[in-house]
């Protein structure tokens, strides 16, 4: 890519933004783009390869970070303690969640972009990559207080409700400070099925 002119990398950027949040990436139309951003369609292919490649700078760092909340390991307190294992794992998900809510409003429209946009890119199935992620932490959770009441599949559902809720959110733009009491309810609601399931 061609970094000789960064307003025109910025016109390009925010034309694109503007176009694959009304229209989702598929819907999106390059001539569009170039049009708002005011280049021409060969200009435009001198910084960047493909419309794939554009949606690809706007998200991917994003997109890492999410991964990276959601990657971080747990530390399993050393304790037979099973209520405090629970607390310990209670407490990280909060500040995953915490993590996660205000990230999506410092970049709300790249996160946005992520949830609402993104059908027809490899970032589809970004909620699946973090549902996988988060999968990991409760087996880690089953394994430390030595039950497995539920097989792999059904962590899956569960799971992947706590971010379609999440998904939801950002869908209604919802307010941050609303949003932040949000994920602390569905954060607390998450764990206290965990408590149920695990008979604790």
């Amino acid at each position: 890519m061609n970094h000789a002119d960064p307003a025109t990398i910025k016109n390009i950027h925010e034309a694109a933004l503007n176009e694959f949040m009304e229209k989702g990436y598929s819907g999106a139309s390059l001539r569009s783009i170039v049009k708002a951003a005011g280049v021409t369609t060969g200009a435009f292919y001198g910084y960047y390869s493909s419309k794939e490649e554009l949606f690809d700078v706007l998200v991917s760092e994003a997109a890492d970070e999410l991964r990276a909340i959601f990657s971080e390991a747990w530390q399993i307190p050393e304790t037979d303690d099973k209520q405090e294992i629970i607390e310990s794992y209670r407490l990280m998900e909060l500040r995953r969640m915490t993590r996660l809510t205000k990230y999506s409003f410092d970049e709300p429209g790249i996160v946005r972009l992520l949830v609402c946009g993104s059908d027809g890119t490899k970032y589809s199935r970004l909620f699946h990559e973090l549902t996988e992620l988060e999968i990991e932490h409760s087996e880690a959770l089953m394994d430390a207080i030595g039950k497995h009441p539920v097989s792999r599949e059904f962590e899956h559902i569960i799971i992947s409700g706590m971010f379609k809720s999440f998904q939801e959110l950002i869908e209604h733009n919802i307010t941050r400070c609303s949003a932040g009491n949000a994920m602390k309810v569905l954060g607390e609601f998450h764990i206290a099925g965990w408590m149920r399931i695990l008979d604790l």
